[in-house]
């Protein structure tokens, strides 16, 4: 499937050619083929007189792959797809907003920033969205939403941490909202548990972090009267649903729409206005595949229900067939481009992107929003979006396989210019790796308590080379460094963790490598000196010439000034047992075979 996006005056297309979706994309969608060009209209808004803007709320979840068997995929967008959406945003002449902004623009004649507003909102505050959605909008000055539950994910399970919820909205101006105490939900509710949940949570939050709690987000998108009294009476300014669509200043505020964001959908499906298929090519086949098992039946009948809402969602807005865009997701139907034009499905066929262009010049479309936008396309620059050497980079680094590759074995590196001083180049290189480790593993959510496993088998280590533990020591040690290594990283998905292979191999490895160099330094610092008259005391002698008792002896190929203990003759065979200075003392060898012997 080749997604297309093109924001030329405020519009996008999506045109799609080159195979079925058969399932959702796992590659980055950056570094699919995506051609974008720039628009214009964020200039002309900005020079625009105040109006109160209609905006899409986004609803993204976790910022992460997919792991196999999770009970609702749909819910997981890849770090990689989710920066070239919000590229693709920005290309479209979007600014991300907060609700605060969106409702000072409604009710107090605020204007809002240059561009097409847009909100960027996060549900149960995973890791994964201060890891990898907080430093995309941060590089774009995009202020997010986070929906807070103070009870939901613990920080080991994937959750984000209260310092990290400070970071994001001290140092990047996020706008913190909640979805209650514990994301229950609240259709059913007691008056005292929904004050609990309502306006007990909102002055814990306020009182925790310091900032206005101003909105609320329904969990699961259920909401009835009685709970909208209730956020009424704990100060809430108004709430996002569940329900697809636009939010407008017409809208109750406490029922504003949002946009569940899925990971089949490309950069371009979030701004395109136009479908359109190359000849040759199909679409279609939609159904909800599910990796690593099939969960129960309810949760299927859950996750299969909510992609067909969303697929309804889109295609009517858009005025397509709302019956074959359900039938593609509910019975995994394809079609070709001719079947997908005839069911209005799309809304033309191209066979280049210049005659893509050529068709849409002077077209007339019609928003999301439902207003209505001719198109000026002719001689439109088409520029491809790909993903730079720094993005494969950090890509590539933070597999914390890697990280934790680079750190062995940059530590061994520099153990060995430690003993070989001089040669320059491992000593170097292995610095290098273990600052990229490091940097790698600041990147990646670590586990202090597996730092400590890490540290307490070197210890083990060192005492088995030191001490001899017969062993026991070092396997202790390769056993804390086998946990401390699987369990480094704190990752909420599969894809994050260490792989055991690796993890095990490498223990096991270093682990028998320390020990044999450790006991090689060992024994090296507790050899006596090899050096000047101490390393000739209890060599082998020869007499040069009588030793009556002085004269001088051959020892290892050198003449050295010799006295005896009794007189020897020329040749005979002596041991070398002490020296004063540079005056060896000699015996013959018969007097110390009798010494043996007795």
């Amino acid at each position: 499937m080749l997604f297309c996006a093109l924001a030329a005056g405020g519009f996008a297309i999506a045109a799609t050619g080159g195979g079925a979706h058969k399932r959702p994309e796992r590659r980055p969608a950056a570094t699919a083929p995506v051609t974008v060009a720039k628009a214009h209209g964020s200039i002309d808004r900005c020079l625009a007189p105040y109006r109160r803007e209609r905006a899409p709320i986004l609803e993204y979840h976790v910022i992460a792959p997919a792991p196999p068997g999770a009970p609702f995929p749909l819910l997981y967008v890849q770090p990689s797809l989710f920066a070239a959406q919000m590229h693709a945003l920005v290309v479209a002449g979007y600014h991300a907003v907060t609700l605060d902004q969106l409702w000072a623009n409604w009710h107090q004649h605020k204007r809002l920033p240059c561009g097409r507003p847009i909100v960027v909102s996060f549900d149960n505050g995973y890791e994964t969205q201060f890891q990898y959605a907080a430093p995309v909008l941060k590089r774009l000055g995009w202020p997010g939403v986070e929906n807070l539950q103070l009870t939901g994910l613990s920080w080991a399970n994937g959750g984000i941490s209260h310092h990290e919820i400070g970071e994001l909205v001290r140092d990047d101006h996020w706008e913190l909202d909640t979805q209650g105490y514990d994301h229950t939900g609240m259709v059913g509710l007691d008056a005292a548990a929904l004050r609990f949940q309502t306006a007990t949570t909102r002055r814990k939050i306020q009182r925790i972090f310091h900032v206005p709690v101003n909105w609320f987000c329904y969990p699961s998108g259920e909401y009835n009267p009685t709970v909208i009294a209730a956020l009424q009476t704990a100060g809430f300014r108004g709430s996002t649903t569940e329900y697809p669509g636009w939010a407008g200043p017409e809208d109750n505020p406490y029922a504003l729409p949002r946009m569940e964001v899925h990971p089949t959908q490309s950069p371009s499906q979030l701004v395109a206005d136009v479908a359109a298929m190359a000849p040759g090519t199909e679409a279609g086949a939609a159904h909800v595949v599910f990796e690593g098992g099939k969960p129960d039946d309810v949760e299927v009948q859950k996750v299969e229900n909510d992609a067909e809402a969303f697929m309804r969602s889109y295609v009517t807005k858009r005025g397509r067939s709302a019956d074959a865009a359900q039938e593609a997701e509910k019975s995994s139907h394809s079609y070709t481009a001719e079947e997908a034009l005839n069911q209005h499905l799309i809304d033309l066929i191209a066979n280049s992107d210049a005659d893509l262009l050529k068709a849409l010049n002077g077209r007339t479309v019609t928003r999301m929003d439902g207003s209505t936008l001719t198109l000026h396309v002719a001689g439109a620059r088409i520029v491809p979006i790909v993903p730079t050497l720094r993005d494969e980079l950090l890509g590539w680094l933070v597999n914390p396989n890697i990280a934790l590759l680079l750190l062995v074995g940059g530590a061994l590196l520099i153990y060995l210019e430690f003993n070989a001083p001089g040669t320059i180049v491992p000593g170097a290189l292995g610095t290098l790796m273990v600052l990229l480790a490091i940097f790698a593993l600041d990147l990646l959510p670590i586990r202090y308590t597996a730092v400590l496993l890490l540290v307490a088998a070197m210890v083990l280590l060192i005492l088995e080379a030191k001490v001899g533990g017969h062993g026991a020591l070092a396997i202790a040690g390769i056993v804390c460094l086998t946990f401390g290594t699987l369990t480094l990283v704190a990752a909420p998905v599969p894809e994050m963790n260490v792989s055991p292979w690796v993890a095990i191999a490498v223990s096991a490895a270093f682990g028998a490598i320390t020990v044999f160099l450790v006991r090689l330094a060992v024994r090296a610092r507790r050899r006596k000196a090899r050096t000047g008259a101490d390393a000739m005391v209890g060599a082998t002698a020869t007499a040069m010439e009588a030793l009556a008792p002085q004269g001088h002896v051959l020892v290892e190929g050198e003449i050295w000034q010799a006295v005896a203990s009794a007189p020897v003759a020329t040749g005979a065979a002596l041991r070398v047992v002490g020296h004063e200075q540079m005056l060896l003392e000699v015996e013959p060898e018969s007097r110390q075979v009798g010494k043996s012997a007795s």
